[in-house]
């Protein structure tokens, strides 16, 4: 896979993790911001542990610090702590109630289960949850993400060649597309992929439970 200029694989996380800020969003203190731009870096060295660490010492200062729990769930995903991380995930539910990235991420540990109906109905409710007018580029590649993943490679296509209208030398961009003309679902499962193939903790989904 291509490396040139930000590694896709952080790019991703960016846009799972990065979402711009909203006009009634709490301040959030610089020691905060530090320790979860340490746990970017870490996600992307794949040193999980840190990753998890570092978000964890953002929340203390700044418990409601909405991409930290993000950075959190996906840190816990990989490890695979799949109930601690969908925890956390309930967590973002209940503090900033309509943001994508939860229903995103419950698709792809859906998929990673063998339910893709189930999967694709959380990647469409994700993909409708954004705001196409304002979403900044980080969002615009989870839009992506979550149109290919909800509706095939030609909605994917859509969504990426939107994005490089307006910045054609994007490499990063071309290696997304790259991906999805591949069909290569698995790259972007991977998000959420326990390092070592297998949950520690993993909660039945409903239908395992005998529930509706």
């Amino acid at each position: 896979m291509p490396r040139l200029g930000m590694p896709l694989s952080l790019l991703l996380l960016l846009a799972g993790c990065g979402a711009a800020p909203t006009a009634n969003a709490p301040v959030v203190p610089l020691y905060a911001q530090d320790r979860y731009v340490d746990g970017i870096v870490a996600m992307h060295k794949q040193d999980f542990p840190a990753a998890e660490t570092a978000a964890r010492e953002a929340l203390k200062e700044a418990p409601d610090f909405v991409d930290a729990h993000l950075l959190l769930a996906e840190s816990l995903f990989r490890q695979g702590q799949e109930a601690d991380g969908i925890a956390v995930l309930d967590d973002v539910d209940r503090l900033a109630p309509g943001r994508p990235e939860p229903l995103l991420l419950r698709g792809m540990l859906t998929e990673l289960r063998g339910e893709l109906p189930k999967a694709q109905e959380f990647y469409r409710q994700a993909r409708a949850s954004y705001d196409t007018g304002t979403m900044t580029r980080e969002q615009a590649l989870n839009y992506a993400i979550a149109s290919y993943l909800a509706a095939g490679r030609l909605a994917g296509f859509q969504a990426v060649d939107d994005l490089l209208e307006k910045t054609p030398e994007d490499q990063e961009l071309r290696v997304l597309r790259s991906q999805i003309s591949q069909d290569q679902r698995a790259f972007f499962l991977q998000r959420v992929k326990p390092e070592n193939g297998k949950p520690e903790n993993a909660r039945p989904a409903p239908a395992d439970r005998g529930e509706q």
